[in-house]
């Protein structure tokens, strides 16, 4: 066996250490079974690798040769101590955020396991070789057990001697012998394309190694993935042509599967047949060796010893070639079929001489015309042949030769087709990407078990990639497959760990600080700090795969721009991987807001300004929550926050009357707005669509209405009852109203059970419009014009208004004085009469009665009336009497509200359905509606 000598062993401090591919990290690899982690990586590299004299970026750096027992040559593997320092940007782990680890504590070491690419075999690790995604494999691990699968590229993946399998046996043996507890993979793997295995034969590639569903984006559960899986795997490709019948992908779809049916030796008849007979031809293909040589055409049978000039047959390719061209913009894919029959007749129109194109015809197989390479290929169940041409970019210093050695290179293009019969469907398997495997080591000492989740998220173009696409069309080699892409979440967070180490950066009008992350947004998205030209602004980074998204987030910012409770958009830039959207800086959000109120232990930046914010409230006499004395309970929420919340409704409300769906309403997507002015707006408006789009997912963390997750379309309705969820977090300084867990919220849901209001049960208004908006069903949810219009939501001069202008009204409605009067026991409840100890004192009640006014003390009419001569002569009250009350507006209105919780909405009830007929609320009606 010949061993591969290697450039790195000139450097290290011994002698090289071998072991055997296939036996390294194996069950006979001595290491300690109880250990952990942290101690069994020093034993191994200890005993199996060699120290580095050079560094990477500081970092300690090991090499152990790998030597391939059937391929006879050597693998070098590194081992790389990366140091995290806690005040580092770097100390927070973004793969570790995707997979829901973000609460585990900083570990200050973790070891990156990594086999270069093939070219770099011979060559010391460069500075940014831990950036790099094009490494045969790329593995971290923190020091507590915690990993990520970074990149495996096999085969398929351009490696030159090592396959995937073999690849992933390795991580899978070393995960397993050093103990590592958990360990995610976003695999950036060309092997199989993951979702065409899954297709194919109803699981992922990874489920050789013990994988399993998890959980995806929006926690679709493994119950919902096997059964959309199926049920796509089981579509009938003739059911596929008749619902697609009505589109404009219409034709080419049915030319695609009449192609896979022509070539495959069995007859297909659903999505898996299909599937299975494209993975066996894709990794037919991959198994050819890229050798492959095409002669210009200048050099082939048509010569100058034929009937014709040299340059008539050439010129003749040339408008074969055109009219390919022209059919494939026509058709708007790259790829295409054309017959022959067909191409003769469009070389027929520039040239008369049949007996040429035929010839010329003939001569067009693995050939390369200009800037072009024209292959047929034979259709079985028929006598003809198709044609089709693939780009390439020829060595413009071979030109003169006669021949030219060109790359065989795959060309494929996707196309996207809407399907909406299965969208729901489609959307399960989009949004699960985390597969799991669990492991329980055959001996513990201690009796420790050993757990290892393996996520897995399958392979997908970055540049090409569409948010949440129904349908793709993969054309490879002028074969085409049918497939659903995933979403590449954790896929953006790699690219972005990697921008992280770089700082800022510049890209036009946009500078952004990729060391100062303020949070995260939908699809992955992540938000930093920085510049729009001099204007500080929030940096939202989104990959470019998600184009559609941005398009749409930005056409919606654009259209709503106008109301002071929607984020203003300034400006957007786009560099080779991401899109830069500028956007209105929050201080914090409200969920910033209520964990500071709520003293919950973290010292990260956003509550800091939180805590600033509240405090400058407080020392204004704006509090948005008053400090609760004794057993901790719910507060009856300050006006200030009432107002914060309306104005976030108001916003809401602009967005249904425009016609469009939030989606995603949540603690952390409504941002705080400076520190001396403080105001709410709404945010991440990547999910936000027009009410009549279809197949939207909304929500995220719990925030989700019942709807949503029986997969059914996100409605305005939807919008409302996040916003009471919302809205009853904040005012319980932290609790939803579906329980403390995620998992409860969401089994609570399913079930339609009622939400629990228990904190808010003594304040009726509140109750009330938590309750309407809080519904299961969708249709008896309040929409937000009503919701906005509840008396919960009116300022205290609005509700002193109404009192007084319903006690004016009910001197001329004796029917309706009855009505009010029937509710007399829950209005006025213990204090019956109302004037009685505990009620309103005798003083009081002695200094608004001095203009002649006498009330009855039992009755509601006489209260009302109370009110109403209080509003009017506030000013002609004794101290004593003002004192008693408080201020006008504040004072009197809380006053009552205590004294009597339900007399503002029972009075409300009986007056609302008859006052459109009423003068005197007419300006209080259209008040309201201002």
């Amino acid at each position: 066996m010949s061993i591969r000598s290697f450039q790195p062993l000139r450097k290290g401090k011994g002698f090289p250490k071998y072991s055997g591919f296939h036996t390294f990290a194996d069950s006979s690899f001595p290491i300690s079974p109880n250990a952990s982690f942290r101690d069994n990586i020093r034993i191994a590299l200890h005993q199996f690798a060699e120290l580095e004299e050079n560094l990477v970026n500081g970092h300690r750096i090991w090499c152990s040769f790998l030597v391939h027992e059937g391929g006879g040559f050597v693998v070098p593997l590194y081992t790389i101590e990366e140091l995290v320092k806690s005040s580092s940007p770097e100390s927070f782990c973004d793969h570790c955020r995707c997979a829901g680890w973000s609460h585990h504590f900083v570990s200050n070491r973790k070891y990156h396991f990594i086999i270069p690419s093939y070219e770099e075999w011979n060559k010391p690790p460069s500075s940014d070789v831990l950036d790099l995604d094009s490494h045969l494999l790329h593995g971290s691990i923190h020091c507590n057990g915690f990993g990520h699968l970074l990149c495996i590229n096999g085969i398929e993946g351009e490696s030159k001697q090592l396959c995937g399998r073999e690849i992933m046996d390795l991580w899978d043996r070393i995960c397993s012998c050093l103990h590592t507890r958990k360990t995610t993979a976003p695999v950036v793997s060309k092997k199989h394309k993951m979702l065409r295995h899954n297709m194919a034969y109803g699981h992922p590639w990874c489920e050789r190694w013990g994988y399993h569903c998890l959980c995806g984006s929006f926690g679709v559960k493994d119950c919902h993935y096997n059964r959309s899986l199926e049920l796509l795997s089981s579509l009938e490709l003739d059911k596929i042509i008749q619902d697609l019948s009505c589109t404009e992908r219409c034709k080419d779809v049915k030319h695609i599967i009449r192609c896979y049916r022509d070539l495959s030796e069995t007859n297909l008849i659903t999505l898996r047949d299909e599937a299975r007979s494209v993975t066996r031809v894709v990794t037919q293909s991959f198994g050819e060796k890229n050798s492959g040589k095409f002669c210009k055409f200048s050099g082939l049978s048509v010569n100058g010893d034929s009937q014709w000039p040299v340059k008539r047959p050439e010129f003749t390719a040339n408008v074969i070639v055109e009219a390919v061209k022209l059919m494939q913009a026509q058709n708007k894919f790259s790829s295409s079929l054309m017959v022959k029959e067909e191409l003769h007749n469009a070389a027929h129109q520039q040239i008369g001489d049949n007996g040429l194109i035929d010839c010329v015809l003939k001569s067009l197989n693995n050939v390369v015309v200009g800037d072009y390479i024209v292959n047929c290929m034979v259709i079985k169940s028929m006598p003809q042949l198709d044609y089709m041409i693939e780009e390439v970019n020829m060595c413009r210093g071979e030109c003169s030769t006669a021949a030219a050695t060109v790359t065989k290179e795959m060309v494929a293009e996707e196309l996207i087709v809407g399907f909406p019969p299965y969208e729901s469907e489609l959307l399960s398997i989009n949004d699960s990407n985390l597969l799991f495997k669990v492991l329980r080591p055959a001996t513990s000492a201690v009796g420790q078990e050993f757990w290892e989740s393996k996520i897995s998220l399958p392979e997908v173009s970055l540049q090409e990639q569409v948010e949440l696409p129904l349908w793709a069309v993969l054309l490879v080699t002028g074969t085409l497959l049918i497939i659903v892409l995933y979403n590449a979440i954790q896929i953006g967070a790699q690219l972005l760990q990697s921008f992280k180490r770089k700082g800022s950066k510049k890209i036009g009008k946009v500078t952004v600080n990729m060391k100062e992350k303020i949070g995260a947004g939908s699809h992955g998205s992540q938000v930093f700090k920085g510049f729009y030209e001099e204007r500080e602004v929030a940096i939202k980074v989104v990959l470019r795969s998600h184009y559609e998204v941005v398009l749409r987030e930005i056409d919606n910012l654009v259209a709503l721009d106008s109301h002071p409770n929607v984020v203003r958009y300034f400006g957007r830039e786009v560099d080779r991987k991401f899109y830069y959207i500028s956007l209105e800086r929050g201080a914090c959000t409200l969920g910033d807001l209520v964990m500071a109120e709520a003293k919950a232990a973290s010292d990260g930046r956003p509550l800091e300004i939180a805590r600033l914010i509240l405090k400058q409230m407080r020392s204004r006499n704006t509090p948005l929550w008053n400090r609760a004395k004794g057993p901790r309970r719910a507060n009856y929420p300050t006006f200030h926050l009432i107002m914060h919340l309306r104005s976030i409704l108001g916003g809401l409300k602009y967005l249904h009357d425009e016609g469009f769906v939030h989606g995603d309403i949540s603690p952390h997507n409504i941002l705080m707005m400076g520190v001396k002015n403080p105001c709410l707006k709404l945010s991440d408006m990547g999910l936000t669509k027009k009410e009549c789009s279809k197949g939207i997912l909304g929500g995220s963390g719990g925030w989700i209405a019942p709807e949503t997750l029986s997969q059914q379309q996100v409605t305005s309705a939807s919008d409302v009852h996040n916003f009471a969820a919302v809205a009853y977090y904040c005012i319980s300084v932290g609790e939803h109203p579906y329980g403390k867990t995620e998992e409860q919220r969401q089994e609570k849901m399913k079930d339609r059970e009622e939400a629990d209001l228990s904190k808010v049960i003594n304040f009726p208004d509140l109750f009330d419009v938590l309750n309407g908006m809080l519904k299961a069903e969708p249709a008896e949810r309040p929409n937000t014009t009503s919701a906005i219009q509840h008396p919960f939501f009116w300022p205290a001069d609005t509700r002193l208004d109404f009192l007084s202008l319903t006690s004016d009204w009910l001197q001329k409605e004796p029917q309706v004085v009855s009505i009010i009067e029937s509710k007399a026991t829950i209005i006025l409840g213990k204090l019956n009469p109302w004037t009685m100890k505990g009620g309103i004192p005798a003083f009081a009640v002695t200094d608004l009665s001095k203009r002649g006014a006498h009330y009855n003390f039992k009755t509601v009419q006489g209260l009302l009336r109370l009110i109403r001569n209080l509003k009017h002569h506030y000013l002609d009250m004794s101290k004593k009497s003002k004192k008693h009350f408080g201020d006008l507006v504040y004072g009197v209105e809380a006053y009552f509200r205590k004294k009597f919780p339900h007399l503002l909405m029972e009075v409300y009830k009986v007056v609302e359905p008859r006052w459109g007929t009423v003068d005197c609320f007419k300006h209080f009606r259209d008040k309201l509606q201002t």
